[in-house]
């Protein structure tokens, strides 16, 4: 679990380019719908809002202003004001942000010399300022709005990197640069305004996320989809034909020849939950399967974390170890309606998750006597919850769990550390620093003050008061003491977002024969080698192999013993 010490609105679909250098003025002639656009905006096929933008010729070069708005777990609304050179280099850019009743702000200043650019943002309180070095061809990624790829697109007809290779920046936190490219793959067919019109397919890839952008041939935006986020820009009056789309599909990664996997569907709580099974492809008899549960936040069923899948990771190895699992998307990801109805620990995470456990034993491939927890960060946190679900629905259903990165420490008192800690790695000021704990204090002492109304909205991310009192009274080492099953408990050293003295709490908490715990030298958060404890977990790595074979070994041991 990580609450940030910044929340910001940030996603893979928005760009805005910044050049690192002069460059003569282009010959390029921009058609009206290449700085001019209204997008609707749709999430697993449902609209939630709306964008628009309008580019104009100025004498410097270019000045814009874009707006956006949707309306998922609260109503976001977005102002952009912008203005570039000739060739689109970023001058400045200033992002106006209002979250439910909260304000966040972002601004970006290239120097005069285009070799570094100024990163400030506010929010909850707090001040974040940053140099960074600014090379050929970097592209920014604020947040969702569909302006910032016609920008991209006007960029490349001007001024294009060579083979289509750029270097994207992250503002989220203290700011990611991760290499990115942006190439013309085909042509395709749609119609806008009921004529038929031929288009140019892109495919802009950023660490192992893909989004297909269609366009005029005179290089106006006319569509942009996210098909592993259900995300989708789609400019009023365009569609796209059916055939265009089935082409433009991108293959997916591809499964390790020693693995299959199968997409399904389990039922929870009157849902239909989206799920992938993966397993060994020779096993020769039913083999132990494991039901992974993610961190906290909108979580798809990979647990995408940056560029890095970290559930399919975990999923593709324990198979090539002989070890089935079943990963799902989480709740707010793929019915977000009903989880706004039910704001609470339970129907985000405990019920789909002791669901899935009971599904599990119907896999005819997977050992019914074997079934297994593994929890990452919030998913970790709340196993216990889990398995004890499970058990007083069926008892002896569950063989044991495997907590990754848990927390023990209640969430008011992490949070409060995460704000200090990686607020001064993010380089607030001390003075900074102070301001934003306080207002974090008075957030808890509203939350803890019996009068406040539990439905009464507070903080970043507009959660209920309800919401953080019963994450408040959740003690996971209280449950495992009770609880009959081993438990697995591991914390990598260089991992922040969570404690040694969580790790050790939960550890003394595992007193069911069978338990084991264990610190990894030289792992962050996300169970993966870095350089030292505030490495960026955005960066592209890989689960360290030793973690695998470890959780491969223990459920190999209780496989094969005796209860």
């Amino acid at each position: 679990m990580r609450i940030s010490a910044l929340i910001l609105i940030t996603t893979f679909l928005s760009l805005a380019h910044i050049s690192a250098s002069a460059q003569a003025p282009s010959a390029h002639v921009l058609s009206p719908d290449a700085l001019n656009g209204k997008f609707l905006l749709q999430l697993q096929g449902k609209q939630i809002g709306s964008a628009d933008y309008g580019l104009q010729s100025t004498e410097a070069g270019w000045a814009g202003t874009a707006h956006y708005d949707f309306n998922l777990q609260a109503q976001v609304a977005t102002t952009r004001r912008l203005t570039f050179t000739r060739v689109w280099g970023l001058v400045t850019e200033s992002d106006a942000v209002n979250v439910g009743a909260s304000t966040q702000s972002l601004t970006l200043t290239a120097n005069a010399s285009r070799s570094k650019f100024a990163f400030h943002a506010e929010a909850s309180g707090q001040n974040l300022d940053s140099d960074f070095d600014l090379t050929p061809h970097t592209v920014v990624l604020p947040n969702f709005d569909p302006a910032g790829l016609q920008i991209l697109l006007n960029m490349q007809a001007a001024n294009p990197a060579p083979d289509g290779s750029y270097t994207c920046f992250i503002p989220s936190g203290q700011g990611t640069l991760l290499p990115c490219t942006f190439n013309n793959s085909s042509k395709g067919t749609g119609t806008l305004d009921g004529k038929p019109i031929e288009l140019a397919h892109w495919v802009l890839k950023l660490g192992p996320v893909a989004m297909d952008v269609w366009t005029s041939p005179a290089g106006a935006l006319l569509e942009a989809d996210v098909t592993a986020q259900g995300v989708a820009y789609i400019r009023a009056g365009f569609s796209l034909s059916k055939d265009s789309a089935e082409a433009s599909a991108a293959p997916p990664t591809p499964v390790p020849m020693d693995a299959i996997e199968r997409e399904l569907r389990f039922s929870s709580d009157g849902l239909s939950v989206p799920a992938t099974l993966t397993l060994p492809r020779d096993a020769k008899s039913r083999v132990p399967i494991v039901v992974l549960v993610q961190g906290s936040g909108v979580q798809d069923r990979d647990e995408t974390v940056g560029a890095n899948k970290v559930f399919q990771q975990i999923a593709w190895g324990l198979a090539q170890r002989g070890i089935a699992t079943l990963r799902y998307d989480r709740r707010p990801k793929f019915n977000p309606e009903n989880f706004i109805k039910h704001f609470d620990l339970d129907h985000e995470v405990v019920i789909d998750a002791a669901n899935a456990l009971a599904f599990c034993a119907t896999v005819p491939e997977a050992d019914s006597s074997q079934v297994f927890l593994l929890g990452h960060s919030l998913g970790a946190q709340l196993a216990p919850y889990i398995v004890q679900r499970r058990l007083q629905e069926k008892p002896n259903s569950v063989r044991g769990y495997i907590l990754l990165a848990g927390v023990e420490t209640p969430v008011d008192q992490t949070v409060l550390r995460q704000v200090a800690e990686f607020g001064k790695v993010q380089g607030a000021t001390d003075a900074q620093v102070k301001e934003s704990v306080a207002k974090w204090q008075a957030l808890f002492a509203e939350v803890n003050d019996p009068k406040t109304p539990g439905d009464k909205i507070v903080g970043p991310g507009n959660v209920p008061v309800s919401y953080w009192r019963d994450w408040l009274k959740r003690d996971p080492a209280a449950v495992m003491k009770t609880l009959p099953l081993p438990a697995l408990v591991l914390r990598g050293e260089f991992d922040r977002n969570v404690i040694h003295e969580d790790f050790t709490a939960l550890a003394a908490a595992a007193v069911a024969p069978g338990s084991k715990s264990e610190e990894f030298p030289g792992l962050n958060h996300l169970f993966m080698p870095v350089k030292n404890e505030h490495a960026d977990e955005l960066q592209p790595g890989k689960i360290a192999p030793e973690v695998l074979d470890t959780i491969t070994a223990w459920i190999e041991a209780l496989s094969h013993s005796t209860r």
